[in-house]
């Protein structure tokens, strides 16, 4: 059981800028799993788990030897591959820029794996730019915020495997790289599966266009089109564009306490995916 870790040492407001770093740096291991991992229907094969062992963002591994897998972790940028023997190579990804740090990747995989010239696919989906300047070196965000975000997606992490570890039919936890949350799927109808029956997604952001700063979020599909909500502690559901409910992060940091801001997260999500579940008649 992973302990809720106190959030608002930095303003969920002030981390926006740090969130598109990251977000830009762990795209080498979305190339990773494109590019060397078995393809799978759900795109899975581009995601993400949060380690907490290693602190950080970790893909899949291979399955077979050398049974590489990739991490990055946020609070010093450094990108870790890792194989059966333990860490292969390690580097800070701080004053490169994303082309430097996949240009150190690519050596170490083709090293690793016995390919010279190996490259590693880009994902074709476009995520939000990193500041102004196109090329510019990674790193530069003050440390404080980078282990503010950590904090926010290790409570997630944690938050998620608890609550998926009691639904026989949730997904697996997963980040994805292309909106870079972390979230799972109360599949209703299992028998049909995700694509073509009701579900219930659960998931926290780190934010986005729409939302700049952090929120968790809860999303039944398919939007039942009329609505007779219950109110959520500490937030509100979303009608404009798409349906769900949202809690922003700073009412999370406004609830005080560690404990208090776990209580509150749990609260808001008990309610918001009841509710889904009432309006999906499930």
């Amino acid at each position: 059981m992973r302990q809720w870790r106190t959030l608002g040492a930095v303003s969920p407001k002030d981390l926006v800028g740090i969130r598109a770093e990251l977000h830009h740096a762990v795209q080498l291991l979305a190339s990773f799993g494109q590019t060397l991992l078995d393809p799978r229907p759900d795109d899975s094969h581009r995601s993400m788990v949060w380690s907490a062992p290693d602190a950080g963002f970790s893909t899949s591994a291979m399955g077979q030897e050398p049974n590489l897998r990739v991490t990055v972790a946020p609070t010093d940028l450094k990108a870790m591959l890792h194989g059966e023997t333990g860490v292969l190579a390690s580097r800070s990804l701080v004053g490169l820029t994303l082309d430097d740090a996949y240009a150190w990747l690519e050596s170490e995989l083709a090293g690793a794996l016995g390919r010279d010239g190996l490259r590693l696919g880009r994902p074709e989906y476009e995520i939000p730019p990193r500041g102004t300047a196109k090329g510019a070196p990674l790193g530069g965000a003050p440390e404080a915020a980078l282990v503010e975000l950590e904090a926010w997606f290790e409570n997630a992490a944690g938050v998620l495997d608890g609550l998926a570890s009691q639904d026989d039919n949730a997904t697996p936890v997963r980040c994805w790289p292309h909106h870079f949350d972390i979230a799972t799927l109360f599949v209703l109808d299992p028998e049909l599966g995700p694509e073509e029956g009701r579900s219930v997604g659960v998931g926290f952001s780190p934010g986005d266009v729409a939302t700049p700063q952090p929120y968790w979020y809860v999303t039944p599909y398919p939007d039942p089109g009329t609505y007779d909500l219950p109110e959520l502690p500490g937030g509100y559901w979303n009608t404009e564009g798409w349906f769900g409910a949202v809690l922003p992060g700073s009412a999370v940091v406004a609830a005080g306490s560690a404990a208090e801001q776990e209580s509150l997260t749990g609260a808001f999500l008990r309610e918001a995916i009841s509710a889904g579940r009432v309006v999906l008649g499930g």
